[in-house]
């Protein structure tokens, strides 16, 4: 797949129209298969057909009036009567991983494995030894996977070779990776650890509070300058707070938002779920403040019983989300304007 940013301009889309082009061939290779094919609710996800919207952003390639966004679908089918599982976009927009979980889903003994396909085409490939793999994220150059199974968080390169282990660790419960090769990990019942890309001891980053009645970090998300992070402290009684700190310990804060998943796109906007939808907001980097008035990117979306939604977004203007309600195909959608201002 050639990316919206490509290094070589005259391997980059030119125009929408020119991505639309190549997403309608997606579209002609897979939407057949995926017409009639039934599917069966397990958590927020359907069995056999990947139910991830995703919409091409415009916010780093400014249209014209004169080029209207189209949907566009496409499908993805997991093997057999397997199940597929949450989804990740690589920070350069080209693939998606998500884990394919057997027949029985977890909750009956089903092992999960992790797949890559690229946005461009209709093939998807299984990660070999990501058995049982879960939580799963990407590095910064997109060529590896980060992944917890069997009480080891694990890494392994795309393109091929075993996953080496990088820690032991009770719990993963979401994870990021930064440019400087550490990666953060949140987890139940604790605050957030770090631990080297390279491998090593994880160590705590963040302390619960207390005095708020803080029972876990989750969802945690490198800045663009890899040292501070976002994150969401959950509480007592269902609250979730989103918070921010720093590497070294010496900054943080709270930020106005009550939503248990968070995502940074460069080269300032924090998106969160709100009222069953995908929002974005300006965010300072300088003051640590939101800015300006939230407004929906993406929707409606799905998200758990906890008011935990899932969803990822691309350096360069993918964001894939679950869809609240179960259709029979995925949608990828260029935006008709540029959703994040200049």
């Amino acid at each position: 797949m050639t990316i919206c940013l490509a290094k070589d301009p005259d391997n980059r889309w030119q125009s929408a129209r020119d991505l639309e082009h190549a997403l309608r061939g997606v579209q002609d290779s897979t939407g057949a298969r995926s017409a009639a094919r039934p599917y069966a609710r397990y958590g927020w996800i359907a069995a056999g057909l990947l139910l991830v919207a995703a919409s091409v952003l415009g916010y780093l390639a400014p249209r014209r009036p004169s080029e209207t966004g189209r949907p566009v679908s496409f499908s993805i089918m997991a093997p057999g009567d397997s199940t597929l599982g949450d989804a990740r976009v690589s920070p350069d927009g080209e693939r998606i991983a998500f884990s394919v979980i057997q027949p029985g889903g977890l909750l009956t003994g089903g092992r999960s494995q992790i797949y890559v396909r690229r946005l461009s085409s209709s093939e998807m490939a299984p990660v070999a030894g990501t058995e049982g793999g879960s939580d799963l994220f990407w590095s910064p150059d997109s060529r590896s996977l980060g992944f917890y199974a069997d009480g080891r968080l694990q890494r392994v390169d795309v393109a091929g070779g075993l996953p080496r282990t990088l820690c032991t660790i009770a719990d993963v419960t979401t994870a990021d990776w930064s440019r400087d090769d550490v990666i953060l990990l949140g987890g139940i019942a604790r605050g957030l650890m770090r631990v080297s890309a390279q491998g090593g001891t994880p160590e705590p980053v963040t302390r619960l509070d207390s005095r708020k009645e803080e029972l876990d970090h989750i969802s945690p998300v490198f800045l663009a300058d890899g040292k501070r992070f976002l994150y969401v402290a959950r509480q007592t009684h269902l609250g979730l707070q989103a918070k921010w700190g720093s590497l070294d310990g010496k900054e943080s804060g709270e930020l106005p938002v009550q939503s248990g998943f968070l995502q940074f796109v460069p080269p300032g906007y924090l998106l969160f779920p709100r009222e069953g939808a995908v929002f974005a907001q300006r965010l300072d980097l300088k003051s640590m403040k939101l800015a300006g008035a939230p407004w929906m990117v993406a929707g409606p979306a799905q998200g758990n019983l906890n008011q935990v939604y899932r969803f990822s977004a691309s350096g360069n203007g993918v964001l894939l989300w679950t869809p609240a309600t179960a259709p029979t195909v995925s949608e990828l959608t260029w935006r008709g304007c540029a959703p994040f201002p200049a």
